[in-house]
């Protein structure tokens, strides 16, 4: 399966970033109702970043279909990956690899001399993926829920 690995482009690969929005919110609100008007509101964030700069994107292209991206907030040497994604009959076959490979050689070359990200603890693919990148846990972020 080849793999391409291209500059993310708002009006092109929108969809597939509503999708991860949409995906992103389910697993932390499964509750929740999904409000269509925020994704509107990321999407121009997105934009505007891009075009200021600060923020680095990629998309995955296979078979001619976007099939995964990935976002990372610069600043200075530092960096935020924001967002990785994958549509999910794509995953396991190395778009997330390829996509974090490229991420990181863009941040480097920018520049950047630390990077962090947030995984969900359970999410033992991404897990994988991130440690594989050579990522370590520097901190653990936990929750508790009490009855309203």
């Amino acid at each position: 399966m080849d793999i391409e690995i291209r500059a993310f482009d708002l009006e092109s690969d929108g969809a597939l970033c509503i999708e991860a929005e949409k995906t992103a919110h389910r697993d932390a609100n499964p509750s929740g109702d999904f409000i269509p008007e925020n994704v509107q509101d990321t999407l121009a964030r997105i934009g505007m970043q891009i075009e200021e700069g600060t923020y680095v994107a990629f998309t995955a292209v296979v078979e001619g279909k976007p099939a995964g991206l990935v976002f990372a907030d610069r600043e200075g040497e530092f960096a935020y990956v924001d967002n990785l994604y994958i549509v999910a009959d794509k995953r396991g076959r190395g778009i997330g690899r390829a996509l974090m490979e490229r991420v990181l050689e863009s941040l480097e070359t920018s520049g950047v001399k630390e990077i962090e990200l947030m995984v969900t603890a359970d999410n033992v693919a991404a897990v994988g993926l991130y440690e594989n990148a050579g990522f370590e846990v520097t901190r653990l972020r936990m929750r508790k829920s009490l009855r309203a």
